[in-house]
């Protein structure tokens, strides 16, 4: 019996100690993880952000990592190594310094004598890092090009790109090196604080210390400091010592310094004195340079003003690595120095933004520029670097009538060119929102249209029938954009003179090239402008409140408004418009006058210039749709106000009732603002880019010699962002506009138009109901956890309710307005005078409901005119389908998602190609006889017929 306890004692007390050790090790190993939880989190990160196209596979993640353009994987590789490098570098210094800074000897355990897996990966822990990520954008970039056949080809491998880059990476980390032991003794150098431990000799040893100490003191008494350097360090340590930088910063080494001049003795002294430990002066070398790689590319490009577009050689995933970096060099430093007073860093990078906010209050807003400063010109507030008297400037927005008129007059321009009948079809359309899919599938849609009915008349050789998209495209009237879709609509009037040319083969090139700028990413513009002016404002470097992310992609959006390159303009309607300064007509614009300037400047065009092509036939109206976030209302940026009249009768109730459904940006505030500027305030979404404020110059209590009204304040203070919060296809103002049409127009016997065709463009698929998605899909929606439907169902409810209920209530006002024409028609058929009521008291409702004014404009025109008929079209995106193996290519649905960002990569922009090809061909659904869209489309834009003016 004892013999089996003196046995089981021993092995008893091993296993305690076993125990002890481990139990040891573990506390060891979280407070590793705590001091180093920064570094660690940034580390994973990176792994994470290599992951995410494959863990997340949808099209606005994918799209981020396919580098489509040279030079892109070189750059992103580079910084990927230095992003590793400071995540391994900030692990391995604060572990080598916590016995000095948090008086942490089971930590220091971890540097001195690490585990075996971790002295394994030493080696090789920075590529394990940095690699995956560019690893995984060339396989994502790769495997797009070979399923999608997009013909992308590198002009140099990206795997030799990557290769250029680990060299360039490897080679700045070695000049840090060689600065930091230049700067220090081999006392002060520790190796192992190398990230790329070039120095296999010294790790291959399992006890180094000794040798380690040998060697320095060797190397030490080889190259000593001089007394220069010796005195230079002691004034930075002064200056450590001022700012408590002590305990874990510094330490009292002895070191070999050289004797001074004066002094007899021969080789060098051994002298104690206090330096900074090991690895702080290597981490400051490695930030110093990655700062000043940063201000001089900041510098380069702002003052180069060349904004990163599609085609530049730094992608968006280079931008998003950069932030991660920013926060992977700043967040260790602070809980490396606050964690021994037991202070959370978070709280105080919190407190000194909140600081920076308060000393630089200028960094706190994000504002959008209005105009220049504004000077009064025969009571009007008017651009100071406009010349007065400019006509291509008009200083009052339109009326409705208006509109109509310059609608008229370039029917009459295009068929005196042409020879064309002239169209008596009002085409207004909607532009919906969704990014850079809107952007792109709205231009496709109106180029597509017009190439597309211009291709088919052609070929039928019909004489009514000749060049039917250029008479689609003159018939335009109206676009409402929002978001993506104003950005469309924006490149697509940008192009417009030369759109409508005369000769077809150049009016495609043209049709080509609005396309082509439409689909531009701008995904690369907002990654710098995270990465530099807006990381510059956080940290009170930036003071210009419009210097942001959102006014850099303005600028992108400005630049591609440039008239398309080699186009006919030898009759383009512009030439056609009041003269301007200094000239008019193809004799100006061959001199260079002023109006060949502004030709060339039509990123500059404001409200106004928009307004007075409007009114001259020039150019559709547009109406950019946005949104107040402080009383949630709509607000219509737009080159004329909604309502009837010809004068400003009615201004007072107008602004009455506005106040309350709708804002007029220049009713309150005046002609000013850039379209590139109301593009943007359309289409700014939370987040991707800031919500803005106005800086408007004028003061809050008078605007023009008059007193602010309720929505000039409004507009002058309120934040405003993407309108599709509120109205995602812009139904409610393209209705409001086509209510008014009725009300001017519906019993004028001079109007110029008989029908009004709505053209909603839907750049997403239409959503069908549950039992349209298969018995997997429908059984899906009741398979979400409870906690995930307590974190997230309440936002993922929010955003889909207003989705459809958006959609619903778009084709309910849809459904009501046909209804109402329905009825008029038939009262007036039958002989009843347009002051009866209608013959249902629920049309009637409905009728009171869409227009409050129908009631006050029922008695105006004649008895027995035919009213304006109303027809809708919707043009919707949808992936073309597939032929599975027992179903029909139109039974058989694509479930894939269209990106929801700012980039469409190459397999994307052929996806809307094969879309619109397929949705041509397709057949009308409210169309009986077979009728395809295109067709159903060329039966709407009906020629002028004498007959059926009465």
């Amino acid at each position: 019996m004892a013999s089996s306890e003196q046995v089981r004692g021993p092995q008893s007390a091993q296993q305690t100690r076993r125990a002890q050790t481990f139990t040891e090790r573990s506390k060891a190993l979280i407070r590793v993880l705590f001091f180093t939880r920064f570094s660690v989190l940034f580390g994973c990160v990176l792994l994470f952000l290599a992951a995410m196209p494959f863990v997340f596979s949808t099209p606005a993640i994918t799209s981020v990592y396919i580098q489509d353009a040279q030079w892109r994987v070189f750059h992103l590789t580079w910084l990927c190594v230095l992003a590793a490098a400071l995540v391994v570098q900030t692990f391995r210094v604060t572990i080598c310094n916590a016995k000095g800074r948090f008086d942490d000897t089971g930590v220091y355990l971890f540097w001195e004598s690490p585990p075996e897996w971790l002295w394994k990966l030493r080696s090789v822990s920075v590529w394990l890092l940095s690699l995956p990520l560019p690893i995984a954008s060339i396989w994502v970039t790769l495997q797009a090009n070979a399923q999608h056949e997009t013909g992308l080809r590198f002009r140099i491998s990206p795997w030799l790109e990557m290769a250029g880059g680990i060299l360039v990476a490897a080679t700045v980390l070695c000049l840090v090196d060689v600065i930091n032991r230049f700067l220090l003794t081999p006392n002060l150098h520790d190796p192992r604080l190398f990230v790329l431990d070039y120095r296999f000799l010294f790790w291959t040893r399992r006890n180094p210390r000794d040798w380690k100490r040998n060697r320095e003191n060797e190397e030490a008494r080889s190259m000593p400091l001089k007394p220069a350097r010796v005195g230079y360090w002691n004034t930075l340590i002064r200056v450590a010592r001022v700012l408590r930088l002590t305990h874990g910063y510094t330490h009292q080494i002895g070191v070999w310094a050289q004797r001074r001049e004066d002094d007899a003795a021969d080789g060098p002294e051994f002298i104690t004195r206090e330096f900074f430990l090991p690895g702080h002066v290597m981490l400051g070398c490695l930030s110093s340079v990655l700062i000043a790689v940063y201000v001089g590319a900041y510098l380069g490009v702002h003052y180069s003003q060349a904004m990163p577009d599609e085609d530049a050689a730094f992608g968006t995933l280079f931008y998003l690595v950069g932030i991660v970096m920013m926060f992977t060099g700043g967040l260790p430093a602070l809980a490396f120095y606050f964690d021994r007073y037991r202070i959370p860093p978070g709280l105080v990078l919190a407190a000194v933004l909140a600081f920076l906010s308060l000393v630089w209050p200028g960094t706190a807003p994000h504002e959008f520029p209005v105009s220049p400063p504004m000077q009064a010109v025969s009571g009007a507030a008017v651009d100071s670097r406009l010349a007065a008297p400019d006509a291509s400037f008009r200083h009052k927005p339109l009326r409705v009538r208006e509109v109509v008129e310059g609608w008229s007059k370039r029917q009459e321009f295009v068929a005196s060119r042409t020879g064309l009948p002239k169209s008596r079809t009002f085409v207004v359309v909607t532009a919906a929102g969704g990014g850079i899919q809107a952007s792109a599938w709205t231009s496709q849609v109106l180029t597509g249209l017009q190439q597309s009915l211009d291709d088919l008349s052609a070929g039928e050789g019909s004489k009514q029938s000749v060049r039917t998209g250029l008479r689609f495209a003159a018939s335009i009237g109206l676009i409402s954009g929002v978001s993506g879709g104003s950005v469309g609509a924006l490149q697509y009037a940008a192009g417009y003179p030369e759109a409508i040319s005369a000769e077809p083969v150049g009016a495609r090139d043209v049709l080509s090239y609005i396309h082509a700028q439409a689909s531009r990413s701008s995904l690369e513009s907002i990654g710098w402008g995270f990465f530099f002016p807006d990381a510059m404002r956080v940290l009170g470097v930036n003071r210009n409140p419009l210097f942001d992310r959102g006014q850099v992609q303005e600028q992108l959006w400005a630049s591609r408004m440039q008239p398309p390159p080699k186009a006919d303009r030898s009759w383009s309607l512009l030439n056609t418009a009041e003269p301007l300064v200094g000239g008019s007509g193809p004799a100006a614009l061959a001199n260079g006058g002023a109006a060949g300037q502004s030709e060339t400047l039509r990123g500059d065009w404001r409200l106004g210039h928009l307004a007075h092509r409007v009114a001259t036939g020039s150019l559709p109206a547009i109406i950019f749709n946005s949104y107040v976030i402080n009383t949630g209302q709509r607000v219509l940026i737009a080159p004329l106000v909604l309502s009837p009249a010809q004068e400003n009768d009615a201004e007072g109730a107008d602004e009455q009732h506005n106040t309350f459904e709708y804002l007029e940006y220049s009713r309150a505030l005046g002609m000013q603002l850039r379209l590139a500027t109301a593009a943007r305030l359309s289409a700014t979404f939370p987040y991707i880019s800031p919500t803005v404020t106005s800086d408007h110059p004028v003061s809050r209590t008078e605007y023009a010699g008059s007193k602010l009204t309720r929505s000039a304040i409004l507009l002058r203070n309120g934040h405003l962002a993407d309108g599709g919060f509120t109205d995602n296809e812009g139904l409610l103002a393209a209705l409001r506009f086509i209510e008014y049409l009725r009300i001017a127009y519906d019993d004028d016997p001079g109007r110029p138009f008989d029908d009004v065709l709505l053209l909603r463009i839907v750049p997403f698929p239409m959503s069908k109901p549950s039992t349209d998605l298969g018995l997997g899909a429908t059984t899906r929606l009741w398979r979400d956890s409870t906690w995930k439907q307590s974190l997230i169902g309440p936002a993922v409810g929010i955003y889909n309710g207003r989705s459809t209920s958006q959609r619903e209530r778009g084709a309910l006002d849809i459904d009501n307005l046909e209804r109402i024409v329905e009825l008029t028609s038939q009262r007036t058929e039958n002989g009843a005078g347009p002051n009866q009521p209608a013959q249902s008291p629920l049309a009637y409702r409905k009728d009171m409901l869409i227009n409050p004014l129908r009631a006050r404009e029922a008695g105006r025109g004649e008895q027995g005119r035919k009213p304006i008929q109303i027809k809708s079209v919707v043009a919707d995106f949808r992936y073309p389908k597939k032929a599975t193996q027992g179903s029909s290519a139109r039974d058989a649905v694509d479930r894939r998602t269209p990106p929801l960002s700012w980039k469409l990569s190459r397999s994307e922009k052929v996806d809307i190609e094969k879309a619109w090809k397929s949705w041509q061909t397709e057949l009308a659904t409210d169309m009986p006889g077979g009728m395809s869209n295109l067709h159903h489309v060329r039966a709407l834009i009906k020629p002028m017929d004498e007959s059926r003016s009465n």
